[in-house]
Order: structure tokens, then C-alpha cells, then sequence
């Protein structure tokens, strides 16, 4: 239904009305909207409308140039909970409409933020 449109995401019934009518005109059809990462998915009131909760996962992890893996897997924690938080309000499944984590210094910390700075490959 559309991706990181955090400005519209309190327009609830105008949402509402535009996943109707798609719905409408395609019912078989599975819909979703990628909210992003931040504020966050808690922020977006019309997910029982759609199939699917999706994320833009770009969620910043550490502000260690080469963080531990378990300091990665300790950032990902309270992320984990607010998902399935949010997926179990829902009763919806969550997917990650977009993720990635660049090979730069800055990733852990801005990994939106993509390709600039200095390149690391650890």
C-alpha cells in the first residue's frame, strides 16, 4: 500500500478508505504498508486492515564502529519485543519490507544512512 509514509500514517481513515477500495477492486490480493523503522510500528493505528505488518529495519544497533555480535544481539532484543508486540495486538505476522546493513563504519549506528564514510569490512 505504500513505504515510509510517516507523514500520512495518522490519516487512519484515509487509509482505511484506500485499502477498502483496493481491496475492492482486488480481493485475492495481499496487502501490507512498510512503516518506518522509526517512531516505530506502534505508531501506525490501521494494521488489522492489511495482511501483513512490514518494517523498514534500519534500526540503528550500536554506536561501536565494530560492535561484539552479542552486543548486535542484545540491540535486537527490545526491537524483538516491540515487533511481536505489535504482531500479536494485530494478530498479524510481521515482515521486513526492507533491511540491510552496509559495510561502513557508520552501519551499526546509521545504517539508513548508506555507502559513505569510510568502508569496513568486518
Amino acid at each position: 500500500m505504500g513505504t515510509e509514509l510517516d507523514a500520512t500514517e495518522a490519516r487512519e481513515p484515509e487509509w482505511r478508505a484506500v485499502i477498502a477500495d483496493v481491496r475492492a477492486i482486488l480481493p485475492e490480493t495481499k496487502l501490507w504498508y512498510g512503516c518506518n523503522w522509526w517512531p516505530n510500528v506502534s505508531a501506525v493505528n490501521f494494521w488489522d486492515a492489511l495482511d501483513f505488518i512490514a518494517v523498514s529495519a534500519y534500526y540503528p544497533l550500536s554506536n561501536h564502529i565494530n560492535p561484539s555480535i552479542s552486543e548486535l544481539n542484545a540491540s535486537w532484543v527490545p526491537i524483538m519485543e516491540t515487533l511481536q508486540a505489535t504482531s500479536q495486538k494485530f494478530n498479524k505476522k510481521v515482515i521486513f519490507s526492507e533491511i540491510g546493513y552496509a559495510s561502513f563504519d557508520q552501519a551499526p549506528e546509521s545504517p539508513n544512512q548508506c555507502c559513505s564514510g569510510n568502508p569496513n569490512l568486518e
